[in-house]
């Protein structure tokens, strides 16, 4: 008759030589580092991750955390707990590769912050813009069309900061003349330019602005972009 050397068991699935229990108690299937140090901006809020600066969310703590995990389970699957600046991390998977001995671990993992100001923040507050679209009015002037263009601006420049940090840097400042509309990246600013002239029939005109050389010896340019409608 089989039964567990540990603790002598017979009525139960054995896996290696032991019951399921006394194997799950034996091993340990997963190690966790103590704590984890998040770089936080301490203007926005969001997180570092992998040199981009994402939100601060549940998805984005389970990824931070699941990326220190060493485990021996098969088909790990993670869920975390908040409790203060402690998280609870909840490992579960299989000890054996036919799935037939579940297992579920739980670690402490003590969070820390280390507190910057991202890049989009840097230049928003500094008002350090890299693009300028001027939304500028043309006669005849249609006050419908126009109107329809601020929104359409708006909800692209929504729609891009869902998906990009650096659309953040963005401020507008109303003219007597028009509306302008500032970015602090040069690739935001240009593909809102790309998406306006796709969708309407406008005229636009283009400034460049020499500012000097970067680090690197490369050509700092602030462009202008004068939209008329």
């Amino acid at each position: 008759m089989k039964f567990c050397p540990r603790c002598g068991a017979t009525d139960k699935d054995f896996y290696k030589g032991f019951c399921v229990d006394c194997y799950s108690k034996m091993n340990v299937f997963a190690e966790t580092p103590k704590r984890l140090k998040i770089t936080k901006c301490k203007d926005c809020g969001f997180w570092l991750y992998k040199n981009t600066w994402v939100e601060d969310s549940y998805q984005n703590l389970v990824k931070m955390l699941s990326e220190k995990v060493k485990t021996s389970l098969f088909e790990p699957k993670f869920d975390v707990d908040l409790k203060e600046n402690t998280a609870i991390l909840k490992i579960s998977g299989f000890a054996d590769e036919r799935k037939k001995i579940p297992i579920h671990v739980e670690k402490e993992v003590v969070l820390t912050f280390d507190e910057k100001t991202c890049d989009s923040c840097l230049k928003f507050n500094a008002k350090n813009y890299e693009v300028k679209i001027q939304l500028r009015r043309s006669e005849p002037f249609d006050a419908l069309k126009y109107k329809k263009l601020i929104d359409f601006i708006k909800r692209k420049i929504a729609y891009n900061q869902r998906s990009d940090e650096r659309a953040r840097a963005f401020w507008s400042e109303e003219k007597k003349e028009g509306i302008d509309f500032l970015f602090g990246f040069r690739q935001v600013g240009d593909s809102v330019l790309h998406e306006i002239l796709n969708s309407f029939k406008v005229k636009h005109e283009m400034s460049p602005e020499f500012l000097g050389m970067d680090r690197d010896g490369k050509s700092k340019i602030r462009v202008t972009y004068c939209v008329r409608i």
